[in-house]
């Protein structure tokens, strides 16, 4: 009986301690899943400012994610502050802001990540005027709100909201790493990044094709767009001739005396042109009375320092530049002129001297084969000079010659970020995304080759280096004219090594074209490339039954 007394007991106290549980100290219960916090850190009517920072310790439950989101209509800007047991620094990104219609003022949103045992949110605006705050926190990650994280570029301040930062507002092209947030489209890889030490922001190609007797104002290079403002510009011109007539660079920019091409019209040679605070959007242009036909090219480079200056200049030879002065920091820039009508690509450069130890980088190429000019290949040293002397540098041909060698030295470079241009993600009517099917790539070709006998003759040569990785061609168009019809005859598209293909021949496409009728055969924007093997060039092949005439035009890129 006694032993039935103690049991019932002890059921009973076993109820009342479910009733009337203590209260855990010193230790965490525990929970059944992922613990969010989302609370108003304002009272009632919000909070008005006192002009300084005012802060709002937020409840943490293990949070790694904090979000802050505040309305008001002054002058604001917020922080999110995190003490780790030794000091409080901020963690926050910068603040986003965006009308907010309903409440006629301004909504403003910060995130910050990681864990600490004391989490604020700061706060200072104009003093008299109010504000509404709320914290939200998780344990997973938030969607960003921000750009491209470590882009080295400020992102855009608050003050303008939500119209000035987003990527629709950011001119094609135009670096936008800094930009908050990212709405739609996105950002291609930085187009700079060999190059920022010298403080190289970006560059833009252009060519023109100029009929016989042209006259009046040609654009070059259609649209030059700098990251920011105060950079300094310098465009390298492979200008075509006049017939009778005159021709003149279009200001602002300013010609640089001295180079064969004199930015007057002496055909198939150099003129460079500078232009100092490169305003947005800005041309490089050309204008001319009674031109004579011809490709004119163009390469501009933006430096993103305002305190660059051109400092010499000089046109050296078709390859090298020997025993020229430098001084320590100068940044070195050389292009080429490919020679006649064929184009060229350049391998490689080494430099002794003041310039032994530098690295060589290709900025940009034109492959336009034609009339007085072929195209250019724009290099440069990926430092500056190291030390006051003379220097000497070589250049080695993949493919082609080089007429004329343009050497550029600038002064007053400092470092540079790396420059993202914004790319548009388009879309049609009907919400399908719009691509291009014709090659961006750079170091494109065009060749031509004339074939009047069963023979294999070469179009494109082979490549061997650029930038110093190995690259093979790409065909991504062809066209094949027949002028006299042959009898049974046919061209084949094929690869090899040596004299005209003669070592390794095989196939770029199993696809033979007759040749039994006068007519064009066009084969435009392949989906897929032809790909020749690595060191191959492209050739075209006659065979068959009695030879007729034929041209065969190729086109293509330059790629690993």
């Amino acid at each position: 009986m006694f032993k039935a007394k103690k049991l019932l007991f002890a059921a009973v106290l076993s109820l009342l301690g479910m009733a009337w549980p203590q209260a855990a100290r010193a230790q965490f219960i525990g929970d059944v899943g992922l613990q969010t916090v989302n609370t108003v850190l304002n009272g009632p009517g919000g909070v008005t400012c006192n002009g300084i920072g005012q802060s709002f310790t937020v409840p943490n439950v293990g949070a790694i994610s904090h979000q802050a989101a505040a309305i008001s209509s002054a002058a604001f800007t917020m922080e999110i502050d995190a003490f780790d047991g030794i000091a409080t620094y901020r963690i926050s990104n910068p603040p986003v802001s965006f009308p907010n219609v309903l409440a006629g003022a301004t909504s403003y949103v910060v995130q910050a990540s990681g864990y600490y045992p004391k989490v604020t949110v700061v706060v200072t605006c104009s003093p008299g005027a109010a504000f509404t705050l709320s914290y939200a926190g998780a344990q997973t990650a938030f969607s960003p709100l921000v750009g491209q994280s470590g882009s080295g570029t400020p992102p855009i301040p608050i003050g303008g909201g939500i119209a000035a930062n987003v990527q629709g507002v950011v001119a094609q092209q135009q670096s936008a790493g800094g930009v908050d947030p990212i709405i739609a489209g996105g950002l291609a890889p930085a187009v700079n990044t060999n190059f920022t030490a010298i403080g190289l922001d970006n560059s833009f190609s252009g060519t023109a094709s100029i009929p016989l007797h042209q006259s009046g104002v040609v654009s070059i290079v259609q649209s030059i767009t700098p990251s920011k403002s105060g950079e300094f510009g310098l465009t390298f011109e492979a200008n075509i001739g006049v017939n009778t007539g005159t021709t003149s660079v279009v200001a602002p920019w300013v010609c640089v005396p001295g180079t064969p091409g004199n930015c007057a019209g002496a055909a198939g040679n150099f003129s460079l042109a500078t232009l100092s605070n490169v305003a947005a959007g800005t041309p490089y242009q050309r204008t001319w009375t009674d031109a004579a036909p011809g490709n004119d090219d163009a390469i501009a480079v933006l430096s993103a320092s305002s305190s660059t200056a051109l400092r010499t200049s000089a046109i050296t030879g078709p390859l090298s530049v020997t025993n020229f002065s430098f001084v320590a920091g100068d940044t070195v820039l050389e292009a080429f002129l490919c020679s006649s009508t064929t184009a060229c690509q350049v391998s490689g450069i080494s430099s002794s001297g003041t310039l032994a130890g530098l690295t060589w980088k290709q900025i940009a190429a034109i492959s336009t084969p034609g009339a007085q000019n072929s195209g250019i290949q724009l290099w440069a040293a990926t430092a500056t000079v190291p030390s006051t002397g003379v220097g000497s540098s070589t250049a080695t041909m993949a493919s082609g010659t080089s007429a004329q060698l343009a050497l550029a030295v600038l002064s007053g470079t400092t470092p540079a970020s790396l420059t993202t241009p914004a790319v548009s993600i388009a879309v049609d009517p009907l919400g399908a995304q719009i691509v291009r099917q014709d090659a961006q790539a750079p170091n494109q070709f065009t060749c031509s080759v004339t074939l009047s006998t069963n023979t294999t003759a070469t179009c494109q040569p082979a490549p061997t280096l650029i930038n110093g990785v190995a690259v093979r061609n790409y065909v991504t168009d062809f066209q094949i004219q027949t002028t006299a019809a042959g009898t049974s005859s046919t061209v084949t598209l094929v690869t090899g090594t040596g004299t005209n293909c003669g070592t390794g021949t095989a196939n770029l496409s199993s696809i033979v074209y007759p040749l039994v009728a006068a007519t064009i055969n066009n084969v435009l924007g392949l989906r897929t490339p032809f790909i020749a093997p690595l060191q191959s060039q492209v050739c075209a092949t006659q065979g068959g039954g009695t030879a007729g005439t034929v041209t065969v035009e190729i086109h293509g890129f330059l790629a690993p």
